[in-house]
């Protein structure tokens, strides 16, 4: 099924919704997909389904996945990849900061 998933389009607008909505509650399969699949597979789409998916996990207030992909990602050779993985943790930083701060704004 994931051969279908071939371009940044589509994984960007599926991962956090479809991946990361399945995984977010099943620890067992999340270690399985997340770190022994997506982030260690040859195809940069699976890899990018990984750290993309885990936007949900931050709707939810959780960012270990986040960071943990993050550093395993670090050297990785694909532009989106990078690009991907920078996305996400401005959405963890813009989430926990909007979390925090607005508790103090007017």
């Amino acid at each position: 099924m994931r051969e279908g998933i071939d371009n940044w389009d589509l994984v960007d607008m599926s991962a956090s919704q479809v991946a990361g909505s399945y995984l977010i509650n099943k620890p067992e399969l999340k270690k399985t997909w997340l770190y022994e699949k997506l982030i260690t597979s040859g195809r940069l789409w699976d890899r990018r389904i990984a750290i993309v998916s885990t936007q949900h996990f931050i709707n939810k207030g959780e960012c270990e996945d986040t960071i943990k992909l993050s550093e395993i990602l670090l050297d990785d050779k694909e532009d989106l990849i990078h690009k991907a993985t920078g996305w996400t943790l401005r959405e963890m930083g813009k989430f926990f900061f909007l979390r925090q701060s607005s508790r103090r704004s007017p």
